[in-house]
């Protein structure tokens, strides 16, 4: 199959969570194009269906891009549609595939770009793993106010591959999709190592920015706050190599160059508890503490932390409010 064939693909789209990541990647696809429905919810949705998207490009010639298209609370509505991106929060993921399945077209592929690790699973049960794609996003994007997402990062990239590694047509189509669109994807046959490794960049960061309120420039500039994200790195990647997971040896080195790079970014964590909305605190921190348990080993700075955020969303919604439950970082 030749580039122009690549390009030519067209497909119906739905955003399953048109916050930060999926309303920016659902606007790219939408302004090259494609037929792409918004799936969203409160105010934020209320302001696109009045008056669309807008998307605004802080660091990037393209100062601002204004999306018209179809924004819907209803599930129903993407009954039609032949591709999925999975954007919703990890706290959502069993409730918006119940809800989602049933309207879900046949032969329809879905490709989450959540946080963590363990919504595949969850999917994979759903879908079956023949239609489920898994990917990381690497790019910084907030919802500035309803109907507006502000985007920090200079180019946006996309990994994405089946769980099970395999080569097909189809994944060279979709890559050739986000790519036509201006975003620079690239398809990988080690999907959940590089999620993995995005995971760990999100433990690192995540929990400890959503308990201070501090920037990532601000945990770096900050001696303790840096030696304690060093320390939490050191406890995750200890789970991953016992679960056998493969770990680059320059992990530590690449994940705070990454940082350095994202200085002054607000981890999703820190957006949803400015915002009010439940924290991702099982799928990105709790994950390694129940690891941790199982395999009998100590993680005492996430678990700490842990503790702090369970007792932040306790405080706000009367219980934890997330805790059982199954973030693009930067997202």
């Amino acid at each position: 199959m030749n580039q122009d064939q690549v390009c030519r693909y067209q497909v119906k789209i739905g955003i399953v969570g048109a916050g930060a990541v999926g309303g920016l990647l659902g606007g790219m696809l939408r302004a090259a194009g494609h037929d792409v429905l918004f799936l969203g919810r409160g105010q934020h949705l209320q302001a696109m269906q009045q008056n669309g998207l807008l998307i605004k490009f802080a660091t990037s010639q393209r100062k601002t891009l204004r999306i018209k298209g179809r924004f819907s609370d209803e599930v129903k509505d993407l009954s039609d549609r032949e591709l999925l991106l999975f954007t919703v929060k990890s706290t959502q993921t069993k409730e918006m595939m119940g809800r989602l399945l049933p309207h879900l077209k046949a032969g329809a592929i879905v490709i989450t770009l959540q946080n963590g690790v363990d919504n595949e699973e969850i999917l994979a049960q759903a879908l079956g793993e023949e239609r489920l794609l898994s990917g990381a996003a690497y790019l910084s994007a907030e919802i500035e106010s309803p109907g507006v997402i502000e985007v920090h990062s200079s180019g946006l990239q996309l990994i994405i591959g089946y769980l099970d590694g395999r080569q097909s047509q189809d994944l060279t189509r979709l890559v050739g999709l986000f790519n036509q669109a201006g975003v620079h994807c690239r398809p990988s046959a080690k999907i959940m190592e590089r999620k993995w490794h995005k995971l760990l960049w999100n433990v690192t960061f995540n929990p400890l920015s959503a308990a201070t309120g501090e920037t990532i420039g601000e945990i770096l500039d900050d001696a303790e706050l840096h030696q304690t994200a060093r320390r939490v790195l050191k406890e995750a990647v200890q789970v991953a190599e016992a679960l056998q997971v493969s770990v680059r040896r320059d992990i530590e080195t690449v994940v705070f160059q990454g940082a350095e790079e994202a200085r002054g970014h607000k981890t999703s964590m820190l957006q949803d508890r400015e915002q009010g909305k439940p924290m991702e605190i099982e799928s990105i921190c709790g994950y390694f503490v129940h690891q941790a348990a199982q395999l009998g080993l100590r993680t005492p700075t996430i678990h700490t932390l842990y503790s702090i955020l369970l007792a932040i969303d306790k405080k706000r919604y009367g219980q934890h409010g997330n805790k059982g439950a199954e973030t693009s970082e930067p997202d």
